[in-house]
């Protein structure tokens, strides 16, 4: 997996606490332990599916520039020690600057004339505490989103509308503090990084760091004085040319100014309200009510159809989901309202299906197409048409193909030595959760330490490892046939248990339950953890031996 996406998919927290997506800053820490994705409970599994990296969140940039400055700058641990101690003083944090990209919690319900995506938008955010209380205050150009305490108001001028939201409110600038904690450990791989000297910016001598890596380019200036980070900027390549996408300047502990403290969104026309996804996946269900309506009257003599967004729809949540007369299935090619889909995503979250032809072992997308970014639109896929007709249609619609070759790849085979197992609640991962204060830190991973955060069976973990073994998609295996001998959970039949609950309860999920967690087997010396780990705890052995298997290889489209 590319850089880009270890970042993505571990920067869940302080997106959160920042106003942008709930899966930001784990991604950070992922991104330096060179681990992908964790996915960290069962609510937000689902949530981590719906994300993409390509050009960076405004908040998760401020995580970035911490985060990461501090581990190209924790050599020697004299510095590493400083920059921490720095960091656990911050109680304010001022970010000015500019994006070229616009955040909102709630998506934007009708295209606003005379827009332009490649427009700078001003940069105006505060992070501090007030009576115990965590505050905020975020200016992206158009949109306004303050917090206090539980309570979230997101003022959109350009739409004239109100979104107020209740929950979910942590303690951002102590976050933020606290993340650099977490880094002695990880180390990051992949980027090229050059020492850019020292430089003056008034009073202040400034150290900077060129990070580059996969066509993006990010450059860090850290205070020589106090170690912290104070401007971060980021260009990515778009047709082959560098453009400037961010840039963000960091300022600790100034004092709150009164306007923004006490600081109220105006009256609207619009208002609305919300906490989770209940009301924003409404709009995502009605377009493609919409879409099946327009089928309807007009149907297709193609079996693959592709539907642009002409009216610039975005929404905060899609999934491929059925038109109401059930004859066409619409396939989002688009992630949420920040961010457009790429081709690790495509492959990842549309292309692979379960245990079948298109698994996720079965893939190898080569490195250079992982940021690949396609324009939004809406595939409709008439039923009885095949994966492979579909996917391939809307891959060569993009420009890009795959091809199968066939390879002789690793098969392990997983055997059991007939001991009784233990009860599962004395079956911990490998790695212990990190612990800060004498809180597990949940949701922040790194190889062995245990990321969905739910008990499992003997099957989910058996399919989970060749996934995680799988994760940047070289389609290199290993696959697991399961010849344990283990009782495994029947197959949900969702027209007898309509909710996971229902069918847990019916069967006593329980007494399938083999461990407190799955273990993240990513990264180094993985696969050999997980063997020790499976035969310690389970009785369980592997035993490897290379079989042909087909893959499948994206590629730019060959011209015919």
């Amino acid at each position: 997996m590319t850089e880009n996406f270890r970042i993505e998919n571990e920067l869940s927290a302080f997106g959160e606490q920042l106003g942008s997506r709930p899966q930001l800053t784990d991604r950070v820490l992922a991104e330096i332990a060179d681990v992908p994705a964790p996915t960290v409970s069962t609510a937000r599994r689902f949530a981590n599916r719906l994300t993409s990296w390509r050009s960076i969140a405004v908040s998760a940039a401020v995580a970035s520039v911490i985060v990461t400055a501090v581990v190209f700058f924790s050599r020697p641990d004299t510095l590493y020690a400083n920059a921490i101690q720095a960091l656990q003083r911050a109680k304010t944090i001022h970010v000015t600057g500019w994006t070229r990209q616009v955040f909102r919690n709630w998506p934007l319900e009708k295209p606003i004339e005379g827009t332009d995506s490649e427009l700078k938008h001003s940069v105006e955010a505060w992070y501090w505490t007030a009576d115990g209380q965590p505050r905020s205050y975020e200016k992206f150009g158009p949109v306004i989103q303050i917090r206090n305490a539980e309570n979230l108001r997101e003022y959109q001028e350009d739409a004239n509308l109100l979104f107020i939201r209740k929950g979910g409110a942590k303690d951002y600038v102590e976050h933020i503090s606290g993340i650099a904690r977490h880094l002695q450990a990880l180390q990051q791989d992949g980027a090229t990084t050059e020492k850019l000297g020292a430089r003056k910016d008034g009073n202040r001598k400034l150290s900077g760091i060129r990070v580059t890596q996969h066509g993006r380019v990010d450059e860090y200036w850290f205070d020589a004085k106090t170690n912290l980070p104070v401007k971060f900027t980021r260009s990515t390549k778009r047709n082959d040319k560098l453009v400037a996408m961010l840039e963000l300047n960091l300022r600790i502990n100034e004092p709150i100014p009164a306007k923004i403290a006490s600081y109220e969104p105006p009256k609207t026309e619009n208002i609305r309200y919300g906490y989770g996804t209940g009301n924003t996946n409404l709009a995502w269900r009605q377009h493609v009510q919409e879409l099946g309506q327009r089928l309807q009257e007009q149907p297709p003599t193609d079996p693959v159809t592709f539907i642009p967004r002409t009216d610039g729809k975005i929404f905060p949540n899609q999934w491929s989901l059925d038109t109401p007369d059930g004859r066409y299935q619409i396939v989002p090619i688009d992630l949420d309202q920040h961010f457009k889909l790429t081709m690790y995503n495509f492959v990842r979250l549309k292309a692979s299906f379960g245990d079948g032809e298109f698994n996720k072992v079965s893939w190898r997308v080569p490195k250079e197409l992982h940021e690949v970014e396609f324009e939004r639109f809406d595939v409709a896929v008439k039923k009885g048409t095949s994966n492979h007709e579909w996917i391939q249609a809307t891959l060569n619609h993009c420009g890009y193909e795959f091809t199968d070759v066939v390879e002789k790849q690793p098969v392990w085979t997983a055997r059991h030595d007939g001991r009784k197992l233990k009860p599962y609640k004395q079956v911990q991962p490998p790695v212990p959760y990190l612990v800060r204060n004498g809180k597990q830190q949940r949701g922040v991973v790194r190889t062995g330490i245990g990321y969905q955060l739910i008990p499992v069976t003997m099957k989910t973990l058996l399919r989970e490892l060749p996934r995680l073994q799988n994760e940047d998609l070289n389609g290199s295996g290993p696959i697991v046939i399961d010849k344990t001998g283990l009782p495994t959970q029947p197959t949900w039949d969702k027209s007898k248990h309509k909710t996971s609950a229902e069918y847990k309860q019916a069967i006593d999920y329980e007494k399938y339950l083999v461990a407190t967690d799955s273990p993240w087997f990513v990264g180094k010396g993985s696969r050999e953890m997980a063997r020790k780990w499976y035969a310690k705890e389970f009785g369980v052995t592997f035993e490897e031996e290379l079989r042909p298997r087909t893959i499948h290889v994206i590629r730019r489209k060959k011209p015919n």
